[in-house]
């Protein structure tokens, strides 16, 4: 444990769970009670059913009185198993299971899709046995499994042993001390840095700041500009990889406009539309001191390709592209720079309508010529913005301090010169943890987590100044691989359309979001409701089985994020009653997209859920362009390829204007694509910001794309 506050005697501590409480300062320190974790029982079963008709107690661990997830604590406890206090800890913790591997002493998650609600031992033959605070119960029961919980099941896991022993601190918080102890070991990854003198102070921020902490989930990809494709991995290096062009840092419609970044302008446009003239600011160096040039710029774009990245297909318009694609080698020829005179001429096979986007996106951030073709993350890039990333560790920590060679004077107000001195991403097992690591002032920011759902009224009720609801261009969808039986049949995945309930899953989503069965999202002047696939189980049915697929095995793929589980454990169910023998396949929330955008693994169902790159219809249809499919690092994880979609995507990229007449065509194709079904849009989802007391939201900024702006934010004085 670690001590984070002394008061009159008190402390308050930490477990390694983040499970906070106050003890007597008096009580730290001595000797350790060689017998606390000593073994009594030789089951948590056995010792569980010695508390039975013990009275349900919120909080309570002892035979006075006992909660949920303090029977399995001290059940496991009394066996010498030291496992999390609280359900949603414990599912974190535990090991997954399918219904098959369920034996006696594993146990049941319950509750909506942001967290665990409930636990219980399963102890066979469809009982279960655990406390519960239910009216006329309220108890340490042992009993048939109440339907009413059946159907809020989460998952079935099988928790072991997760600390052996407690680690003791005995902290002296002396005078001026903050009370928090340095983490020893982390891996610090600056980059190397040359002679060259670092640009004059200039006056500092406004607002300057030492630190702000951000609560953070733990489904960032990587750290490398030209490989991150999550809302996650874009969130951190907005700031720290800057393209040639950008967005505003502002709210609503205003944060969509385009403006110059590391370009002294926006792009001179040829009248065909096919050549792009920039030219680099004068005097821009890399975080480590080395110059940005212009053929950093190219040299980035083929990285792109040679990573296999999923944002290379965004630049195979360029003259020379598809060649470099394929043979890997030589140089992408419609990309003519000077680095004597800063300028980046692009030379385009077709005019393409979304191109400045392109350049806007942290696939085109510029990095030096002598990048490695392979992920950076763990040693991350010179960076361009405001901050640089410093250390990182997955699953533990981002830390980004200040770009000592970055002058917000060269960009005119379009890139800030950030308030804080240092961001610290602390990278947390579950969303309860984030929210009260921000309500304790650990943290300021809860990021990317959503309030659980249960909690967000109470949060709402007593913490409303602090909290802000939005929603950003977002889809959520189960994508079906139309190269991979059972899914390459059309009447399979329109079975699939109409077997579910939309409405269901607006209800394990907790309620703050829209249902949907569109391409595109709501905001879109191309957005047009339709309603395809009303729900129809019985149709559902019927068409499986004229597909002659019945009784196949599906396995159905998600990543361990706690609030995306019950969307396939619903599916599952689904595809179950539609004939099919259907189980999950979770893997590892940082390495999913990588794992299904793999060709290798042949994924036929699962989860996804996509945050617009850049405000077009493009961005969307990108996910169903079959001429965007790679080998790896595929986005398309239907891998749709038909000739007349990928031939009217590519008529519609050459419109110069978002205009009605196109924006109906837009509509038109998510229509057509969507009655071929590759894809089972269900919702667009409300997101919710929550921040420390401390935070002054009058410096608030949540950009369209990138959602919250941590460089713009401020603290109170």
């Amino acid at each position: 444990m670690r001590v984070l506050e002394e008061r009159n005697g008190w402390v308050l501590v930490e477990t390694e769970y983040a499970y906070p409480g106050w003890v007597r300062r008096a009580h730290l320190g001595g000797e350790r009670d060689p017998d606390w974790l000593r073994p009594v029982a030789d089951d948590p079963v056995e010792h569980a059913r010695t508390l039975l008709d013990t009275r349900y107690e919120w909080g309570g661990m002892t035979c006075a009185g006992i909660d949920c997830s303090g029977l399995v604590h001290m059940a496991f406890r009394a066996c010498g198993r030291l496992v999390p206090r609280d359900a949603d800890q414990q599912e974190a913790a535990a090991e997954r299971l399918s219904e098959a591997d369920l034996r006696s002493g594993d146990l049941i998650t319950y509750g909506p899709a942001a967290e665990a609600d409930h636990i219980a031992f399963w102890v066979g033959g469809g009982r279960i046995l655990h406390a519960t605070g239910r009216d006329g119960v309220d108890r340490v029961v042992e009993e048939d499994e109440p339907m009413e919980l059946r159907r809020r099941r989460r998952a079935l896991v099988r928790l072991g042993a997760v600390v052996s022993g407690l680690l003791l601190l005995v902290a002296v918080v002396g005078c001026g001390s903050s009370g928090q102890t340095a983490t020893s070991g982390e891996r610090h990854t600056t980059s190397a840095t040359t002679t060259a003198a670092a640009p004059k102070a200039g006056a500092a921020p406004a607002h300057q700041f030492p630190d702000f902490r951000i609560a953070m989930d733990e489904a960032t990809d990587y750290l490398d500009p030209g490989l991150s494709d999550t809302t996650e991995g874009w969130g951190v290096m907005w700031n720290v990889y800057l393209p040639l062009l950008g967005y505003r840092h502002a709210n609503g419609r205003s944060g969509a406009k385009l403006v110059p970044y590391l370009a002294t302008s926006l792009p001179q446009i040829s009248r065909d539309k096919r050549t792009y003239r920039l030219t680099l600011r004068k005097g821009l160096r890399y975080s480590n001191g080395q110059p940005v040039k212009a053929s950093d710029f190219k040299k980035t774009v083929e990285r792109d390709f040679l990573l296999d990245s999923a944002g290379a297909g965004f630049f195979r318009s360029i003259v020379g592209a598809r060649v470099f694609a394929k043979r890997q080698k030589g140089r992408i020829r419609g990309i003519v720079v000077d680095d004597p005179t800063r300028t980046i001429l692009i030379h385009l096979v077709a005019p393409q309508a979304d191109f400045a986007n392109v350049l806007a996106s942290e696939f085109a951030a510029p990095v030096p010529a002598s990048s490695p073709p392979a992920d950076t993350s763990l040693n991350p890039l010179p960076a361009t913005g405001p901050y640089a990333i410093t250390s990182y560790r997955p699953r533990e920590r981002i830390v980004e301090e200040r770009n000592r060679y970055f002058d917000a004077a060269l960009f005119h107000g379009n890139v800030p010169a950030g308030n804080p001195d240092r961001i610290t991403w602390d990278i947390v097992p579950t969303a309860t943890v984030a929210l009260r690591r921000v309500v304790q002032k650990k943290d300021d920011w809860m990021g990317y987590y959503q309030i659980p759902s249960k909690r967000l009224v109470q949060v709402a009720q007593k913490y409303g100044d602090r909290l802000r609801t939005f929603m950003p261009p977002n889809l959520m969808y189960f994508f079906m691989n139309t190269r991979v039986p059972p899914f390459s049949s059309v009447k399979v995945r329109r079975a699939v359309n109409y077997a579910i309930s939309r409405r269901w899953l607006k209800h394990l989503a907790g309620g703050l979001a829209h249902t949907t069965e569109n391409i595109l999202p709501l905001p879109y002047a191309s957005f047009r409701p339709h309603s395809l696939y009303r729900h129809n189980l019985r149709k559902a049915i019927r068409l499986v089985r004229e597909s002659g697929y019945r009784g196949r095995r599906v396995f159905v793929w998600n990543h361990d994020v706690a609030a995306d589980r019950p969307f396939t454990a619903y599916l599952v169910t689904v595809l179950n009653r539609l004939g099919f023998h259907a189980t999950e396949k979770v893997v590892t929330a940082g390495s999913y997209w990588t794992t299904i955008g793999d060709e290798k693994t042949r994924a036929q169902i699962g989860f996804a859920d996509f945050v617009q790159d850049y405000p077009h219809p493009l961005d969307w249809f990108g996910l169903l362009d079959g001429q965007r499919i790679t080998p790896t690092h595929n986005s398309n994880y239907a891998n749709f390829d038909l000739g007349w979609a990928n031939r009217e995507i590519e008529t519609l990229t050459r419109q110069p204007q978002l205009t009605p007449e196109v924006d109906s065509r837009w509509a038109a194709v998510d229509k057509k694509v969507m009655r071929l079904a590759p894809w089972a849009p269900f919702l667009n989802q409300e997101e919710t910001d929550f921040f420390a007391e401390r935070v002054d939201l009058g410096c608030y900024v949540n950009n369209v794309l990138y959602e919250f702006d941590y460089a713009s934010i401020c603290v109170k004085k």
